[in-house]
């Protein structure tokens, strides 16, 4: 391979660690392909440079001349190796890295410098904490995949959409810094913190945080990132088929924190004041805890029934908000990729309508989509689905901004 590119490489995910050997050394092994490569310290080192995708060129610049050969050649044994591979986003004819929605690929470090940008996408490869189907680590690149035949804007007026008959996200500018990932995947490892860190950065920066999971573990990371950067209370809307939630939980998230619990985790943190729930009905053993000063549920389709102040009275206005999304809300024959589907869900106009209802009339601070699996039968049209969900979302979210409340 040409290490003096700009070509975007990241880690492959489906790779995981033999036991560690003598001399620091690690054999990484891809159950799928068959491929095995061990890798000493150092290369360890460098491989965990691609944690967040980058390109060979970026990496090399910053090592020192007496090594910058052996570590070329490491990069390209990587490579090689199938460890390192080319990251899913398209570049434009002049050249740039295009990621969501065809949004600049660019660094941190940028995108919280760049005074014009009101969004900052970052997708993580996680599903280590999934407790049925995996896979939905491969949901970020497959939104982006999908997301430029939903909305690619020309300039920041945003695109006409006849469905609404105005433009949507007019005067919005996004970026995508591209992905995060273990080098082995670990459940509630390091990469949750550098998402928790990468979402308080961007939140401090006064950007909106649009994170593309993963399971839906990782939303308590994002909210860990947005309470050490907004004032006050924060509540989520959290659309989704299962309430993830039994009582507020407290203590050492790292040694149970998984997708099916991630709301009492969520909801054991004393700033969150309020959790919304739509779209629930997961049938379950126990009488649900009362709980009426934290939760609210709405379940099934009965929030399409309700008046809308109702609903409205049930997300305070005074609260900071941080819409959650599990794909599964959506019924199985609009949202056939996911892990864990619940017939009896809404259909994709119904759920459109009710997350722009009560996002136009909220500060929102930050976005999640989560539990989409991005290959298999029905992955494409589940991610288009995703993608739209996340345009009508982003618009509602924005049209608050710009209309006095």
């Amino acid at each position: 391979m040409n290490t003096d590119t700009d070509d975007v490489l990241a880690v492959d995910q489906s790779f995981v660690a033999r036991p560690a050997e003598g001399g620091g050394t690690v054999t990484l092994w891809s159950p799928e392909a068959g491929t095995e490569l061990r890798l000493g310290r150092s290369a360890q080192a460098l491989l965990a440079r691609f944690a967040v995708p980058t390109s060979a060129k970026a990496v090399l610049s910053t090592v020192p001349d007496t090594a910058r050969d052996a570590a070329e050649r490491a990069i390209e044994s990587l490579v090689a190796g199938g460890i390192l591979r080319s990251h899913a986003v398209t570049a434009d004819p002049g050249g740039t890295q295009r990621g969501l929605f065809g949004a600049p690929v660019t660094s941190l470090a940028k995108a919280l410098t760049d005074p014009a940008l009101d969004i900052v996408a970052v997708g993580i490869e996680y599903d280590a904490g999934a407790s049925a189907r995996s896979g939905s680590k491969t949901g970020p690149d497959a939104i982006r995949r999908v997301a430029a035949s939903i909305y690619a804007p020309n300039s920041d007026r945003g695109m006409w959409d006849p469905a609404v008959g105005r433009r949507i996200l007019d005067g919005v500018r996004m970026a995508d810094i591209g992905n995060l990932g273990d080098v082995v995947q670990m459940r509630n490892g390091p990469v949750l913190d550098r998402l928790a860190g990468a979402v308080e950065a961007i939140a401090s920066a006064r950007k909106v945080p649009v994170v593309l999971g993963g399971d839906h573990s990782i939303t308590h990371a994002v909210v860990r990132g947005l309470l050490s950067a907004v004032d006050g209370g924060l509540g989520l809307l959290h659309f989704d088929a299962h309430t993830d939630y039994f009582r507020p939980a407290h203590g050492d998230w790292r040694s149970s924190l998984h997708h099916g619990n991630v709301m009492s985790w969520v909801a054991g943190e004393a700033r969150v004041e309020r959790i919304a729930q739509f779209g629930i009905r997961q049938r379950i053993d126990d009488d649900p805890q009362a709980d009426s000063s934290k939760t609210v549920v709405w379940g099934g389709r009965s929030a399409l029934a309700a008046d809308l102040d109702e609903l409205l009275d049930s997300v305070p206005a005074h609260l900071a908000w941080h819409v959650t999304i599990d794909v599964d809300v959506l019924d199985p024959a609009f949202m056939p990729s996911t892990g864990t589907p619940v017939p009896g869900g809404f259909s994709h106009l119904e759920l459109t309508d009710l997350i722009s209802a009560l996002v136009s009339r909220r500060r929102i601070v930050g976005v999640d989509v989560v539990e989409l699996i991005g290959e298999g039968e029905g992955a494409h049209r589940s991610a288009l689905a995703a993608a739209d969900l996340l345009v009508r979302t982003l618009d509602a979210a924005f049209s608050s901004r710009a209309s006095p409340r």
